[in-house]
């Protein structure tokens, strides 16, 4: 059975088919009906095709912040909330307190390889291999199973309509597919359902940010000013090429 994103391609090869068994007088009347037949029968899917936006992670998560708006509190992207290697491209909490992680995908190769990352480890048996001493000897880590409690409560792919299918993802998992608006697919179930503290750990991130963004803020202030000096300078050395700012 082929895909929704395979079908357009279908379609066209049907074309040509038809056009080239047309132009050299070798098509039966019975084929071109049939021909004509699935033309008709895959038009809906060529045209969803040709109107389907072409989505971008930025874009995908701008369409998340605006679904997401009503009844969930903490709205981030692109922060590492649950580790210092643990990424999520969008992060949110609703008022019932449960927390909820998003993974944007917006390739099948970037899909299959995510799965490999240790937080789906994680997910299945809530524990992971961590490093704990060197064996200098052997020249080579030690690793015991350790427990991780602080992780998603529920969990997310974000794809473009039809890039994969909800039997792709793995139980643990929910899916969404985005096109001109999302669309939840499949309804993640729970991993588990203790009630994360997460205000303190967001706390932290907010302040950083707004670290970040007064540093560069005062940076665009400084290279401001300087450029202003320079123009006032040239416009007093060439009072007859002056140069304006606004």
């Amino acid at each position: 059975m082929f895909g929704l994103a395979q079908s357009p391609f279908i379609l066209l090869f049907l074309l040509i088919f038809m056009l080239s068994a047309v132009a050299s007088t070798e098509l039966s009347y019975e084929a071109l009906h049939l021909f004509l037949f699935l033309i008709i029968f895959w038009e809906g899917f060529l045209f969803n095709f040709l109107s389907m936006e072409q989505h971008t992670e930025s874009s995908i998560i701008k369409e998340l912040r605006r679904y997401f708006q009503n009844g969930y509190n903490y709205r981030i992207d692109n922060a590492f909330i649950f580790g210092y290697d643990w990424e999520s491209d969008f992060f949110c909490t609703n008022r019932e307190g449960w927390a909820f992680e998003f993974e944007v995908k917006i390739s099948r190769a970037d899909f299959k390889a995510d799965l490999k990352k240790k937080k789906h480890e994680i997910f299945i048996k809530g524990t992971y291999q961590k490093q704990t001493t060197f064996d200098r000897e052997n020249k080579k880590w030690n690793t015991a199973e350790t427990e991780k409690k602080f992780i998603p409560n529920r969990f997310y792919y974000v794809v473009p309509e039809g890039m994969i299918t909800k039997e792709e993802v793995p139980e643990y998992a929910g899916l969404i597919y985005i096109n001109s608006c999302a669309n939840i697919i499949k309804r993640a179930p729970f991993i588990h359902r203790r009630k994360l503290e997460v205000r303190h750990k967001l706390c932290d991130k907010f302040y950083n940010r707004w670290i970040d963004e007064r540093r560069r803020n005062n940076l665009l202030a400084y290279d401001h000013k300087q450029l202003i000096d320079k123009v006032e300078k040239f416009n007093e050395k060439y009072p007859d090429d002056q140069i304006f700012i606004f």
